[in-house]
């Protein structure tokens, strides 16, 4: 858990949303469980549109 706390603290300063970043702890018998989470999450980050840079982190995560 606290290795998936520091790649969202990076992921922030690189310039990606909170919301697309997910961590989830589901079982290989659970595959009904997995379908309902991709579709959640494919739809949460659909909402979001695509992808955007901002200028900071494109300039090195300097200023």
């Amino acid at each position: 858990m606290r290795r998936y706390q520091l790649m969202k603290k990076v992921l922030e300063q690189l310039g990606v949303e909170d919301g697309r970043v997910r961590l989830e702890w589901i079982s290989s018998a659970e595959g009904t469980k997995f379908a309902k989470v991709m579709t959640e999450f494919t739809e949460q980050v659909r909402q979001l549109g695509p992808f955007k840079r901002d200028q900071k982190a494109a300039a090195g995560g300097e200023g």
